[in-house]
């Protein structure tokens, strides 16, 4: 077969592509972080927990809706939280109120 003969094009193809947000628009309020994490209080029925996980999660969540435009899985988003606490031992510290007990180093 002749080089000049063979049909060397590419098909054409489209893509569909996600809008991409700006990072700057990802940055919840601290009132919105607090009304989220309020409610994460309330649909643990109003039971006592974590006050920093409940903020890190609430923050999480918000980020990542206003990044995709859907609402974040709540119990994944729990589990990151957790760890990033576990991984920095001074989170609490920093989250806390004065009168709040500190987690000691281990």
């Amino acid at each position: 077969m002749d080089q000049s003969s063979r049909d060397l094009s590419l098909p054409s193809m489209s893509y569909d592509c996600a809008e991409v947000k700006p990072l700057v628009a990802a940055v919840p309020t601290d009132a919105q972080i607090r009304e989220r994490s309020h409610q994460i209080w309330l649909e643990r029925g109003g039971a006592s927990g974590n006050p920093t996980l409940d903020w890190l999660q609430a923050e999480m969540e918000l980020i990542a809706e206003s990044r995709t435009g859907r609402p974040a899985a709540a119990h994944a988003t729990r589990i990151r939280a957790a760890v990033m606490i576990e991984a920095r031992p001074d989170t609490t510290a920093r989250f806390a109120t004065e009168d709040a007990p500190r987690r000691s180093a281990a």
